[in-house]
């Protein structure tokens, strides 16, 4: 009789229980959802371009799960890269293009943006990286910068007006540039 009189409880509580537990995770998503928000506002804020970084770390779905601002960073660190990535490889491709062969200045300016690229992906950017894994965000920071500079250096390689990777060069730039001003509120 009890154990009748047991399963008509949790039968009659079920709904009851079901209802409880379907609503809390919802506002607890919402909560965490909110703090995330928070965290990359205050991690953007006062960066070098507040809103390009948000789009950055809104785009990129592993800052969802950051718990602080040195992971927020890390993922800028990424970010980073990626961008230095794809001007490495148009630098290479513009190498190849025959009508570009015959210009000895863009030719030269292209060989001397790949090796300040090469620098960035070899050094500045896993530089960063590992930096901030290790807690040593002086060490990231000048990664950073190094990376930002990196990218000015290229476009004043070329002629005036005549640059032909004023885009990479620019979003590699600002990337870099919003990473430093990041990874300073660690400092």
């Amino acid at each position: 009789m009890a154990s009748l009189k047991s399963l008509t409880l949790i039968f009659l509580l079920q709904p009851l229980l079901a209802a409880i537990f379907s609503i809390t995770p919802i506002h607890c998503f919402k909560s965490l959802h909110q703090d995330q928000e928070n965290l990359m506002q205050f991690a953007c804020k006062d960066t070098t371009d507040s809103e390009l970084c948000l789009r950055y770390l809104r785009a990129e779905p592993r800052s969802r799960d950051a718990v602080d601002l040195a992971e927020l960073a890390l993922i800028m660190v990424r970010a980073m890269k990626a961008k230095a990535t794809r001007a490495y490889s148009r630098i290479h491709v513009l190498l190849e293009d025959k009508q570009i062969g015959s210009d000895l200045n863009q030719k030269n300016a292209l060989r001397n943006c790949a090796s300040r690229y090469n620098a960035i992906l070899v050094a500045d950017a896993p530089e960063a990286r590992e930096a901030l894994e290790r807690g040593n965000a002086r060490m990231a920071l000048e990664g950073a910068r190094d990376a930002a500079i990196g990218a000015t250096r290229c476009e004043r390689e070329f002629p005036a007006g005549r640059s032909l990777l004023t885009a990479e060069n620019s979003a590699v730039h600002d990337v870099a540039a919003i990473t430093a001003s990041m990874v300073m509120k660690l400092l």
